[in-house]
């Protein structure tokens, strides 16, 4: 009996599968990839804010376009700045291959940052 076939159309009846693990695979690091984008963008705007002469609330502006110049796709900000420290919260869509084949279209990323100054240096942390 021949065989020689069998591998072949088991290879072929499996290759969707495979794509498909592949796909969500390299979407998954996407995603990765892009959170990391905003956190270091996010970490750079309030560095930014913490080491102006004054820290109050007319800096929030300057602070708010930086954010939006250097994060695309921004549903929500939500950033207080007092004479403690800084505060960020953003949410971000993101719209990726494997997005539409589950149908929800963009996936969510959200990072919150307080930045303030102790001893004289720049404390960052995630919350």
């Amino acid at each position: 009996m021949n065989r020689k076939g069998q591998v072949m159309v088991a290879f072929v009846l499996l290759l969707p599968f495979l794509l498909t693990l592949f796909i969500f695979v390299v979407d998954i690091g996407f995603m990765y990839v892009e959170k990391r984008n905003v956190e270091n963008n996010m970490k750079q705007v309030i560095t930014y804010g913490l080491k102006q002469d004054v820290l109050d609330e007319s800096i929030t502006p300057t602070l708010e376009r930086l954010l939006r110049k250097n994060i695309d796709q921004i549903k929500t900000m939500d950033l207080m700045v007092t004479n403690n420290g800084i505060h960020v919260h953003v949410i971000v869509q993101k719209k990726t291959a494997f997005s539409v084949v589950l149908k929800k279209y963009r996936y969510e990323i959200d990072v919150t940052y307080q930045g303030y100054i102790e001893n004289d240096k720049i404390r960052i942390i995630k919350e």
